[in-house]
């Protein structure tokens, strides 16, 4: 298994906030993992990725735990995130300037789970829960858990099985969900990078990465492409 417990960032590729807000933005490694915050001013520029050293190819299973340190904000899981043709985007072009969501909306080919959704026109008496499949706009889920506790590490942990997505914290379900490479949304996806993104005025902590990959049947549902 790939595991990290963000005691270091080597190979880790930051994208976003721009240079412009960079004096409202952390990014610091601490003796408890991770921790990110965003500026606070609600601008493309101001939102940024953190894209994994590596891809990941098959099966997956990633784990990691986070802590929400802020009221407001929003932060994303994407997995299998690679170019149209299959191929690791981040290395044949590059990564735009800044961290917009459009980049995984329509240049890459990947699944994303908005597990923290606070921002306008969102619920405050629940936490919202969406699942999507880009760059189709496809949602695969699109749902509600219990508020979350600011200041209280959550396990998250998110499986990649042939066509089924499972997510769950704390071992509790958010969602099981099966994608189809037969309703007109390409193939299903088994290869790409990890990122983990935040928009505007977020902060979270992050610890104890694991991300477990296996092989897959070729001849099953979601085959190479």
């Amino acid at each position: 298994p790939y595991t990290t417990l963000f005691r270091s960032l080597d190979g880790w590729l930051r994208q976003g906030p721009s240079e412009k807000y960079m004096h409202d933005f952390r990014m610091e490694v601490t003796s408890e993992g991770l921790y990110l915050k965003t500026p606070a001013q609600i601008e493309n520029e101001t939102r940024m990725y953190l894209w994994s050293p590596a891809n990941f190819e098959g099966d997956q299973w990633i784990e990691f735990d986070f802590r929400l340190e802020s009221p407001k904000g929003l932060a994303l899981l994407v997995l299998c995130a690679s170019g149209m043709q299959r191929e690791d985007y981040i290395t044949d072009h590059g990564l735009p300037a800044n961290g917009g969501m459009g980049f995984i909306l329509r240049d890459l080919r990947n699944y994303h789970w908005e597990f923290v959704r606070r921002v306008e026109a969102m619920r405050p008496d629940v936490e919202t829960q969406y699942l999507a499949k880009n760059p189709f706009g496809r949602r695969l889920h699109c749902g509600a858990i219990p508020r979350l506790e600011e200041g209280r590490w959550v396990r998250l942990r998110m499986i990649k099985a042939g066509p089924r997505l499972h997510g769950s914290m704390d071992g509790r379900t958010v969602f099981d969900v099966t994608d189809s490479p037969f309703d007109n949304n390409g193939p299903v996806y088994n290869f790409g990078r990890i990122a983990f993104r935040q928009m505007y005025h977020t902060a979270l902590r992050y610890r104890n990465l694991t991300v477990f990959q296996r092989p897959q049947n070729r001849s099953a549902a979601g085959a190479r492409k």
